[in-house]
């Protein structure tokens, strides 16, 4: 989760072995012999899939079933962006998505709990819109049989509440009402909190599954690469930063704990 001034944005790429995969990872196509096929590369020993979510067939269009909850994700966080576009140009309009799309300690306080879940949708940077979209295709679309819909809005919850933890105890610290007020203003919002717990479910079910950041040429496994992101958002909690590591924490333990509760 990225504070509303942030134009930061860790943008992932990974590549997966599928065949490596325990249970089904590609798509299988219900359709006549003319609809569109997946197109597999093979490249040393990874594959590389370039899934076509919508297919033409019998003059209507398909969509894969297990994969559609990913582009009504993606769907969702592009329409709430051209909407901070649009009203981003006005001071009501930008005074209305603060209010009802990000979330703080003054609008839960206020009673507007909706935030919690109207937040995670919500991006007001290009940048950190693609980042997350990369991540929800690349490692969402793989975790969906898995319990994608869990980590994801189970993760993107316990970031808010560990945002808020956060916000609420810095305001405890202020020196003076006005600053005390103006941190639990700070508005926070971004799918990254669910992504975080949806990597860590990844990289503990999947370790050595290689995945790779642009633009470093470089397969790195996936437990060691998600593992130095969680210590790196370690490092960095209670420092000054437009981003939330205390939300990319929060979601990566919701990660973790759903691992656990899963090999019990």
């Amino acid at each position: 989760m990225l504070s509303l001034s942030s134009v930061r944005v860790l943008s992932c790429q990974a590549r997966l072995n599928v065949a490596r995969l325990p249970t089904r990872a590609t798509v299988r196509w219900k359709t006549p012999s003319n609809a569109l096929k997946p197109i597999v590369v093979a490249r040393r020993s990874y594959a590389y899939q370039l899934i076509r979510p919508f297919q033409r067939g019998g003059g209507r269009l398909n969509l894969d079933s297990s994969l559609w909850i990913i582009y009504l994700i993606i769907t969702i966080n592009v329409i709430v962006f051209l909407i901070w576009e649009f009203l981003g140009t006005t001071s009501w309009g930008t005074r209305f998505m603060i209010d009802n799309f990000t979330l703080s300690v003054r609008n839960v306080s206020e009673g507007r709990v909706w935030t919690f879940l109207t937040s995670m949708f919500s991006h007001n940077s290009f940048f950190h819109l693609l980042g997350n979209s990369v991540a929800l295709y690349f490692i969402g679309s793989t975790m969906v049989p898995y319990g994608f819909l869990t980590l994801f809005f189970g993760g993107g919850l316990m970031a808010g509440l560990a945002t808020l933890v956060e916000q609420q105890y810095n305001s405890s610290k202020a020196s003076s009402p006005y600053l005390k007020q103006r941190i639990e203003s700070i508005p926070t919002h971004g799918s990254s909190g669910g992504m975080a717990a949806v990597l860590v479910g990844f990289g503990m079910l999947f370790p050595s599954q290689s995945i790779m950041i642009f633009p470093l040429p470089i397969p790195l496994p996936a437990f060691g690469l998600i593992g130095a992101f969680m210590l790196y958002s370690l490092s960095q909690l209670g420092k000054p930063s437009t981003i939330s590591h205390s939300g990319h924490l929060g979601g990566g333990l919701f990660g973790a704990l759903w691992y656990l509760a899963r090999a019990l």
